[in-house]
């Protein structure tokens, strides 16, 4: 965990720029990690993030197609990295998203 015992959580988002679906799943996932930990840094990432920050209780970044310094460095930093929502769904609909996500985990893994 973080030095001052907040926990840093980077949580793998949909598209919750331009979903709305995926913007409520997200705003769910983060009013539950603020029940158990209300200080916590949550950091998700959004391809227009601009269109997002006023929707959710965390910072907003940007996103693109393959992981890029500033999401690398939320996630170095994350004591806790999430993933979830819509993006499962899609997962059974679009055989491209099935090897995207694994890269992405394997890269934040490793």
């Amino acid at each position: 965990m973080s030095h001052n015992n907040s926990p840093r959580i980077y949580i793998l988002a949909g598209d919750i720029s331009y979903n709305r679906g995926d913007l409520a799943s997200l705003h769910t996932q983060i009013a539950e990690i603020r029940k158990s930990y209300p200080d916590a840094h949550i950091t998700c990432c959004a391809l227009s993030p601009e269109n997002c920050a006023g929707w959710v209780d965390a910072n907003v970044i940007k996103r693109s197609i393959f992981l890029n310094r500033t999401q690398l460095k939320y996630l170095r930093q994350a004591d806790l990295v999430v993933w979830g929502g819509g993006a499962q769904l899609a997962d059974h609909s679009c055989r491209l998203l099935v090897p995207y996500w694994a890269t992405v985990l394997f890269i934040i893994r490793f």
